[in-house]
């Protein structure tokens, strides 16, 4: 890729400007605030929308004398790239501001920037825009292959596994021996390290354990032969006791027969009365039972017939009360009635007089028979209305008489029906029938009269005496000491094996941790074989820079690190120009890994006469007191 031409529009004060690049090797020079920064933002503005600080957020826009934006006008970037297959592409970036006027107010008001983007032309949203530059370079590609300064300026380890994609690190892996998990070194050099730190604590430990075992051995004394030869004489003399007194409780038995028979027929007979006692007692709880059944059935009904005796009496004064302001209101009609009829026509002297001259009227006669006629049809009308209404409020209190009548007789034979009922609670509550138990209860006395009267025969009791169960007391002592001595020699027994399994468990750990440590040995001299390939296969990808990939510890080991070197020098320590020729040779590599060729931009190019030789364009930007516009050369 090769820029041939760049055209600015507005773009960061440039109000119009257009530079044509028609060689491998351009040359920009002018003095210092002449625009040479502006032309690489604006080249990496319409590809990536950002400066060429890497930064999103800043101005495109033209500013006047005061330092005040000049709105209304169009900011635009329009690049010429030639492409490797040997096309042009056209790549247009616009920046346009939208005014709004809103109704009702007649100033326009600023509402916003719209981006508009366009290939060869054609118009597109930014999101296709960017879509159609990325599959041409990606971004990070781009900036690592056309600036010089790009790569030492990232994180040492973004750099470092930039390294790594240039070379294939297959290759770097030596196969480890056999049984060394590989995939991961740095977590297998973690695992083992662990493993070993945790097989020597175990280690330290198995001395305290093994002493500790042999420290709470028992003490014993004799063979383990003799005590068990003891024991089994113990347990036959304890047997023989046993067996004697056996037989002899076996002899009190037969002769116990009699008594054995009869104690179970007292059973028997303590059995029966328990059952006749239990149906005595149910046949008494099942009549309390049945009484109380009944006596809450009439209770009940007596309580309904109440309720219903309540609720006539509360119909009753209702309508009662209905009825008595129906009379009221009858009353105040016949008033009402007796007041119209008494109403009389009153018409003064002065009423038919002219409101002007104050002469009588000529037709006053006609007047007062008209008013008089009037008064005497509303006096009709109005007594003929009362009269209506006070025969509606008698009709209605006539069906009230009847209602009241009903109720009466209802709540009369209410009053009859509550009484009977209450009598027939009464009666039940006092009267209760409980069932006749008679019969279970002369059989009752017959069988405990029995039980009273019943004699067991004499039980005998065997009784051990004093000199067998001092024999006895005696050989039991003597066992519990034999089995606490043969205890004390399985106990040695065991502990004797557990201090042999620890020895072993010992050899064992012993013999692991010597294969672990051995392992780790193997995985050190493995890196270091690695690191040493490692670096030499990356070095090798440069011409005349090199990377210092490890850095030296104090404790002999060493950690990652990446730090590019010129003549031996660390890239920090360069000047502008040993930087500029560094970073060109690291572009080179990087160019040929990604197959991708584009501008080179070098600022500052006054600083260094000499750089390495490369197929990419070179941009150079000289500052120059001699050129007071930007000029291309």
């Amino acid at each position: 890729m090769i820029l041939k031409k760049i055209k600015l529009l507005n773009f960061k004060g440039a109000q119009s400007r257009e530079y044509s690049f028609d060689s491998h090797v351009v040359d920009i020079r002018g003095a210092n605030k002449t625009g040479k920064t502006t032309l690489l933002d604006a080249f990496m503005w319409v590809l990536f929308g950002k400066n060429s600080l890497d930064q999103k957020d800043f101005s495109i826009k033209t500013y006047d004398s005061d330092n005040n934006i000049i709105h209304k006008i169009p900011h635009e970037v329009e690049l010429t790239l030639g492409m490797d297959d040997g096309r042009d592409m056209v790549f247009r970036k616009s920046l346009v501001e939208k005014w709004t006027k809103k109704k009702g107010v007649g100033i326009e008001e600023f509402t916003g920037n719209e981006t508009q983007c366009f290939i060869n032309e054609v118009p597109m949203q930014v999101t296709e825009f960017t879509k159609q530059i990325s599959a041409i370079i990606d971004e990070r590609k781009f900036k690592l292959v056309t600036n010089p300064l790009h790569f030492n300026s990232m994180k040492w380890n973004d750099q470092l596994a930039i390294l790594n994609e240039i070379i294939d690190i297959f290759d770097v892996n030596a196969p480890l021996p056999d049984g060394i998990y590989q995939s991961n070194i740095e977590a297998t050099k973690k695992v083992l390290a662990a493993k070993i730190s945790k097989i020597k604590s175990e280690l330290s430990q198995y001395e305290i354990r093994i002493d500790e075992v042999r420290r709470g051995k028992p003490e014993t004394s004799e063979s383990l032969d003799y005590w068990q030869s003891h024991a089994d004489i113990s347990n036959a003399e304890i047997q023989k006791i046993a067996d004697n007194k056996l037989s002899a409780i076996e002899a009190i038995d037969a002769e116990n027969q009699s008594f054995i028979a009869a104690y179970g027929e007292l059973t028997l007979l303590r059995k029966k009365s328990a059952e006749i006692t239990n149906k005595i007692n149910e046949g008494r709880a099942n009549a309390e039972r049945n009484h109380a059944s009944i006596v809450e059935e009439k209770r009940i009904a007596a309580s309904e017939t109440q309720s219903k005796i309540e609720a006539e009496r509360n119909n009753y004064a209702l309508i009662m009360r209905e009825y008595k302001a129906a009379e009221s209101s009858i009353e105040d009609i016949d008033k009402q009635i007796d007041a119209v009829s008494n109403e009389k026509l009153i018409i003064s002297d002065d009423k038919y007089k002219c409101y002007a001259c104050k002469r009588p009227l000529d037709n006053v006669v006609d007047i007062e028979t008209s008013l008089t006629s009037n008064f005497n049809v509303y006096k009709s009308e109005k007594i003929a209305q009362l009269n209506l209404t006070r025969e509606e409020y008698i009709v209605k209190n006539n069906g009230r008489l009847v209602k009241l009548e009903e109720i009466n007789t209802t709540g009369t034979k209410l009053k009859a029906a509550h009484e009977t009922q209450l009598k027939a609670l009464e009666e039940v509550r006092q009267g209760a029938a409980i069932v006749d138990n008679n019969i279970f209860i002369e059989e009752l006395g017959e069988v405990n009269d029995k039980i009273s009267t019943f004699a067991l025969p004499e039980k005998k009791e065997y009784k051990s005496t004093e000199e067998d169960e001092a024999m006895l007391r005696d050989w039991k002592i003597k066992l519990q000491q034999e089995q606490l001595e043969i205890a004390n020699h399985v106990a040695c027994d065991k502990a004797e094996q557990r201090v042999d399994e620890l020895m072993r468990q010992e050899t064992a750990t012993i013999t692991e941790l010597a294969k672990m440590e051995k392992d780790l040995n193997m995985i050190d001299l493995y890196e270091k074989a690695r690191k040493d390939i490692l670096v030499s296969k990356i070095n090798a990808q440069f011409e005349y820079v090199q990377f210092k990939l490890f850095e030296k510890l104090v404790n002999g080991g060493d950690e990652p690190t990446c730090v590019c070197l010129l003549g031996g020098v660390p890239f920090n320590d360069l000047n502008t120009a040993s930087k500029i020729w560094a970073g060109i040779d690291i572009i080179n590599t990087l160019s040929r890994h990604y197959n991708f060729w584009a501008p080179i931009w070098i600022d500052n190019r006054e600083s260094t006469t000499n750089i390495p030789e490369t197929a990419s364009q070179i941009i150079n930007l000289y500052v120059d007191d001699n050129f007071q516009t930007l000029t291309i050369i």
